[in-house]
Order: structure tokens, then C-alpha cells, then sequence
């Protein structure tokens, strides 16, 4: 994904990479990971409020030179494709199906250059720039996040999550409380007592 603005809260800054071709060309620059959803049409041809849908997508890379945005894994743990077939307005189209409601549509993909998510339009989702592509051009589509990549992310969540569950960073318990109130009426002035400050997440 080339724009910050379609990721989720839980983005998280990152350096890491991605290959195009691990023998011809260089990597490409990866700056942080995150969740983004997409609002996209289910049924290519219904413009009612019922034709869209949410596509949610994990571990998105956050890549501002990629050269456009690129779905990988579509088949997952989760969603699968339907059957390409032939639509006289969209050529090779199908669905991306969720596999806990296999009859309910979750995203409708076409064949055009490549196989594209239809996205919903405004008011539904924002206005998206023109195509990057330069129909004179051929383009090989390829992105691969190596394992050792993947691993060092997953070791940083596992880290962070631990983190914000330790002892030092849960909130205060109700005899905690009880005792500062006492003591010192509130957070504020135990924390500046000490010459700390309550605006430091650290010292909160």
C-alpha cells in the first residue's frame, strides 16, 4: 500500500522490504506494517448500498514507492476465490469469497490488465488517482516478504503486546488508588512530588 491515509490505528512504523525479483532489481523500501479495510463493490453492476462491502486486509506493507497498491495471499486461512468466468462488461471476473459465509460475496475482482478489486466509489469510499500504468508498457507484477522479514515484525508485535501487559503498565488497582488518594489526592501530585511528569506515557 503506497498511502499512510488507508491504514488503521494499529499501524506501526517498520523498516523492512519487499522483492520484486530477488536477482534483477532492488528491493523495495517498506516504512511501517498495518491493517487497512477496503470499502469495495460486491456486485459490479448494483450501485445500492447493499453491492458494498468491507474487504479487511492484516499485515499490510506500507511501501510509498511501490508502484501501485498489490494484493498477495488472496486465497487465505479465511477468503478464497470463486471460479473465473467470463463477463460480457468486466471480461474474467470473480469473487472473493469469506469461508465462514461462502454464499455472501465479500469483493468483486475483474480481469483487466491484472486481476483488480472493484473499489467502491464516493461517497463510499474515497477518490482514488489514475492508473500508474502505462498502457504501451508491459509490467510483471511481483512482491515477496521474506520470511526472516515476517519474523523479525512478529517479534516486535510479541514484544510490544508483552510490554503493554506487564505489571509496570497495567492500571492501578482500587486499593492502589485508595492509597495515593490518600496520601497525595491524586496522580498528578504524586507524580510531580518525584519531579515527574503525568503527560510521559512512561510514568503514567
Amino acid at each position: 500500500m503506497k498511502d499512510r491515509s488507508w491504514f488503521g490505528d494499529n499501524y506501526t512504523p517498520f523498516d523492512t522490504f519487499f522483492e520484486k525479483d530477488s536477482v534483477i532489481t532492488a528491493p523495495i523500501k517498506v516504512i511501517g506494517v498495518g491493517t487497512v479495510t477496503l470499502r469495495v463493490k460486491k456486485y459490479s453492476l448494483d450501485d445500492g448500498a447493499g453491492a458494498h462491502g468491507k474487504l479487511r486486509l492484516e499485515n499490510v506493507l506500507h511501501a510509498p514507492d511501490g508502484i501501485c497498491n498489490m494484493l498477495g495471499n488472496v486465497a487465505s486461512e479465511r477468503y478464497t476465490i470463486s471460479v473465473l468466468s467470463f463477463n460480457p462488461d468486466d471480461g474474467l471476473c470473480s469473487w472473493s469469497l469469506d469461508k465462514c459465509s461462502p454464499q455472501a460475496p465479500i469483493a468483486w475482482l475483474s480481469q483487466k490488465r491484472f486481476l483488480e478489486i472493484l473499489l467502491s466509489e464516493p461517497p463510499f469510499s474515497p477518490v482514488v488517482g489514475p492508473s500508474p500504468f502505462n498502457p504501451e508498457v508491459p509490467y510483471q507484477l511481483r512482491a515477496t516478504w521474506p520470511v526472516a522479514e515476517q519474523q523479525k515484525f512478529a517479534a516486535l508485535k510479541g514484544s510490544q503486546e508483552t510490554s503493554e501487559t506487564s505489571p509496570e503498565n497495567l492500571p492501578l488497582n482500587p486499593t492502589e488508588k485508595a492509597r495515593l488518594t490518600k496520601h497525595w489526592v491524586n496522580e498528578f501530585r504524586f507524580l510531580r512530588s518525584y519531579g515527574l511528569s503525568i503527560y510521559s506515557k512512561e510514568y503514567q
